[in-house]
């Protein structure tokens, strides 16, 4: 039960973050952001901390939502994993 609200979460926090990307940056960066497996990927590697840098935001809102995304993945994906 706990798993499943763990992972019910973190998807939920990734998808709602990657449909906000692609929506703020397809339009403006589609080189990048072609399809939303590429804003999943953005999001993954986002908030995971990794950033290889391979994709990134072009528009000032992208960087917004980018800044919030790495908080949101600082703080919240601990969290939920207990430590």
């Amino acid at each position: 039960m706990i798993l499943t609200r763990i992972l019910f979460t973190l998807f939920t926090i990734i998808f709602i973050f990657s449909g906000l990307i692609y929506q703020v940056e397809h339009g403006v960066n589609s080189e990048s952001f072609k399809t939303f497996l590429d804003a999943v990927y953005f999001s993954v590697v986002t908030m995971t901390t990794v950033g290889f840098g391979d994709v990134t935001p072009a528009s000032e809102n992208g960087r917004l939502l980018t800044v919030l995304m790495i908080l949101t993945g600082i703080s919240l994906i601990p969290s939920q994993l207990g430590v």
